[in-house]
């Protein structure tokens, strides 16, 4: 698969193994990971840290989506260089998604989506909503790990963020 060069793409992993079934069991969708795919590498949060590597497209388990125009791409580039390195977000997980409820979150530490949807806002200058507020306005803290790849994807598709599907 040839991607367009200087054009930013989300990627939407469906489970191989145990955990990625887990995920996608726990959050009620299709999808246990996510990414950015940008010429070439693939800009993520997975254990251990935020980092880049190279992207290699597997149809069977990948869903490619373009990100819309108004995002740029190089705030996206701009928000990894601040937190590459960062710690995964394993606590995170298990807070923000099996006890939602709870706004004690790290905010220094990412997961896939969480990472996704910061950097995505940041691109956007903050304009994204969650539950009538910006989502940096809820008690002073960012619901960005409320984000899980599935609720991520729903989100993305109904702000027209996400697009065309690529094949």
């Amino acid at each position: 698969m040839k991607l367009e060069k200087d054009k930013l793409y989300l990627c939407f992993h469906k489970p191989k193994g145990f955990v990625g079934h887990m995920i996608s069991l726990w959050t009620l969708g299709i999808y246990c990971h996510c990414e950015f795919v940008y010429n070439d590498d693939v800009y993520l949060a997975n254990p251990p840290k935020v980092m880049k590597k190279k992207y290699t497209y597997d149809p069977q388990y990948h869903d490619l989506y373009e990100v819309s125009s108004r995002v740029d791409a190089k705030k996206v580039m701009e928000f990894f260089n601040m937190t590459e390195g960062m710690e995964y977000d394993m606590k995170g997980i298990g807070e923000g998604q099996a006890f939602y409820w709870m706004n004690n979150h790290a905010e220094d530490k990412y997961f896939c989506s969480e990472w996704a949807m910061n950097a995505l806002d940041y691109a956007l200058g903050y304009i994204f909503r969650f539950k009538g507020k910006t989502v940096p306005e809820h008690d002073g803290k960012a619901f960005y790990y409320k984000f899980n790849p599935a609720r991520l994807y729903k989100y993305l598709l109904k702000e027209d963020i996400i697009l065309n599907e690529v094949k």
